[in-house]
């Protein structure tokens, strides 16, 4: 993988992973934070529709109240029928669906149209002053009761009054009520926990409320959800706000989208950004790769731009320049080795065949000779193959005595060694061998050793 390509994935990866951290903490935090207004927009509702309710209660509870002080003037039992008569005609001027009055030790249910004795399955004048839902009779449907106890004018307590108010009244009167009209999230409930209102629990059960997690138990399983419960004032009612989760994972869920789209549109100009400017970078990297292959290593060479160059690339190309300097060493080196001869440094057997090839195919004029050391084998055997040594290199150091642009001495091998002599006659060949017989001659003479004799045949 080329190095843009690299740089570019790690910078993404690298961005992606603090976009994920982050968006973590925001998305939790953001969280939190939606949770907590929701919490508290429950709560405050919760509180703000107990109060309503209590209001409206009271409203009611008011009226009872004008009841009592009318059952209070005067408390004569005569009186009792015409009392009776003035709550049969209050009855019909109000919502209530019926009064049980405890006058004394009786209970009257008085109707629009009778009344009778007829006691209730508890006694209810000791919950005077309140608002209970309940059933007054075992044979009745659960009301709204509003109870108000009945005095005798002298602080003497003679019984009780209870109104009694068809439930689908109070819930009409809920519905109409615009801060209670939004009724998905609102539960109106027994203190026991009997769902008494709600749009999707209706007829269930509440129970918990721990760290505002309730229960909601129905006919099709439990389910556990967020709300905040207030009492309503002298009654057995709470009510119940539940928050919108769904509203909340919703909002996430938006935010989510954005948030994943904000971080996509991120990378994606980020990779770019960062893939051109790799590429600027690099490209003086490749440029000199593609240069550096193309190259010549015996005769080409990096160009000044790129050495001069301070970042990456200047390092990249001087390293090559004095790798190309080492490269070209070891290879004159190895060339050198391969043409000549190690021990009398004089070129070789192979250089002279290719030379020789090059000028007979350039067709030049030369004379090819051998000169050959007479009886060496005494030489090796009477001083030693180090003193033979030592002979070879003396008659290769008298042979370039000769050298010029007219000869080239080779090392043919063992005691035998080769002359190539350019152009000329064929007695210009021949004076050219006797004047290196008598060096050599010359040249053994005065290093006093005994008397060295060669022979050379030549050919043109």
């Amino acid at each position: 993988m080329k190095i843009k390509n690299k740089l570019t994935l790690v910078t993404v990866l690298v961005f992606l992973i603090v976009a994920v951290i982050m968006g973590f903490i925001y998305i939790s935090s953001y969280r939190v934070n939606l949770a907590g207004k929701a919490y508290d927009s429950a709560s405050a509702k919760s509180r703000e529709s107990a109060n309503i309710i209590a209001q409206m209660f009271e409203v009611r509870l008011n009226a009872v109240r004008q009841l009592v002080d009318f059952l209070s003037e005067n408390i004569e039992e005569d009186t009792l029928n015409q009392k009776i008569t003035a709550l049969q005609y209050s009855l019909r001027m109000s919502g209530f669906d019926y009064y049980a009055l405890k006058w004394y030790d009786d209970w009257y249910i008085i109707t629009k149209s009778a009344f009778a004795l007829r006691k209730p399955v508890r006694d209810f004048s000791r919950y005077s002053g309140s608002v209970l839902y309940d059933g007054l009779y075992e044979d009745s449907q659960t009301r709204l009761l509003f109870i108000q106890p009945v005095n005798n004018g002298i602080g003497g307590k003679i019984g009780c009054i209870v109104a009694a108010l068809p439930t689908s009244i109070f819930w009409d009167e809920i519905m109409s009520t615009e801060s209670l009209s939004v009724s998905d999230d609102l539960m109106i409930t027994k203190i026991e926990g009997d769902i008494l209102y709600s749009n999707d629990y209706q007829g269930g059960t509440l129970s918990g409320n721990e760290n505002g997690s309730v229960y909601i138990e129905t006919e099709h399983g439990i389910v556990k959800r967020i709300g905040f419960s207030t009492p309503v004032s002298h009654t057995n009612l709470n009510v119940t706000v539940l928050v919108d989760e769904k509203t909340i994972a919703d909002e996430m869920g938006r935010t989510g989208l954005i948030f994943s789209g904000v971080v996509g549109l991120a990378l994606t100009v980020i990779g770019a950004f960062v893939y051109l400017a790799a590429s600027r970078m690099t490209k003086s990297i490749a440029d000199l790769a593609r240069l550096v292959e193309n190259m010549d290593p015996e005769s080409g060479s990096i160009p000044e731009g790129y050495t001069r160059r301070k970042d990456e690339a200047g390092i990249l190309a001087n390293s090559f320049s004095r790798l190309l300097s080492r490269l070209r060493a070891s290879l004159d080196e190895t060339e050198y080795n391969a043409s000549h001869d190690s021990l009398t440094l004089l070129k070789n057997r192979y250089s002279l065949e290719k030379e020789v090839a090059a000028m007979i195919a350039e067709k030049r004029p030369f004379a090819f000779a051998l000169l050959d050391v007479d009886d060496f084998k005494v030489i090796n055997d009477t001083w030693g193959h180090d003193e033979g040594d030592r002979f070879l290199k003396d008659i290769a150091s008298v042979l370039r005595t000769f050298y010029d642009t007219e000869l080239v001495a080779y090392r043919w091998g063992g005691d035998e060694f080769a002359i190539v002599v350019f152009g000329g006659e064929t007695a210009c060949y021949e004076t050219m061998m006797k004047r290196i017989m008598e060096r050599m001659d010359s040249h053994f003479c005065q290093l006093g050793g005994s008397r060295v004799t060669v022979s050379i045949g030549v050919c043109t």
